[in-house]
């Protein structure tokens, strides 16, 4: 008809706003039901090209740049799983094993410590 089309929450009482009321959740836009969805997703630990295909974006670039806020929460939690991972697989232990049969006759802990500012 030559105008614009209107979404749902721009018509009061909607069948948008019925649902979120029906729902017991608090008035809100169809976008930040978007936002929440890829919030939780990434709460999830949903991979970053996993989130961007779910929103459509033409690249994980931008899916990190609209919300790359998010995914700064999950760094601890990266640091501790690999320390986790490190300690099981026994880091030390397999960089020592590399070490037998070397050229030099250091020990290897000097050896670590003489490479280690490197």
């Amino acid at each position: 008809m030559g105008g614009y089309l209107e979404t749902p929450t721009m018509t009061p009482n909607s069948w948008f706003d019925k649902a979120l009321e029906k729902a017991g959740l608090p008035s809100m836009t169809i976008h930040d039901l978007r936002h929440t969805a890829a919030s939780l997703a990434i709460s999830a630990g949903a991979n970053v090209k996993a989130v961007q295909r779910m929103l459509g974006h033409a690249s994980a670039a931008m899916t990190l740049d609209t919300y790359a806020d998010l995914f700064d929460d999950d760094l601890d939690s990266v640091a501790i799983r690999l320390s986790e991972a490190a300690l099981a697989v026994n880091v030390v232990k397999m960089w020592s094993e590399t070490q037998i049969g070397r050229s030099d006759e250091r020990p290897i802990e000097s050896n670590f410590l003489v490479n280690k500012g490197k």
